[in-house]
């Protein structure tokens, strides 16, 4: 059977959905951090550097145009 092509909503929707995804799965991985310094804890350098990782990578989430369908999605940080 043929499959029709999405249309230009239906792709920038599920953009939008894999960028929501990709977001709440970083503020995830950074809200112990965030936790422990809203606390006035002090993070250890690894944390640290872990932390501006993640931020940057939600940076470059955030500058994703979704209207742009030729999407090349950042690599998540480990």
């Amino acid at each position: 059977p043929v499959v029709p092509e999405l249309s230009a909503e239906e792709k920038m929707a599920i953009s939008g959905q894999i960028k929501e995804s990709l977001l709440d799965q970083a503020k995830a991985a950074i809200i112990i951090w965030q936790t422990k310094l809203l606390l006035g804890r002090q993070l250890t350098d690894s944390e640290t550097t872990k932390l501006n990782v993640w931020l940057a990578y939600i940076d470059k989430l955030n500058n994703i145009d979704i209207a742009n369908f030729d999407i090349t999605w950042p690599e998540t940080p480990e």
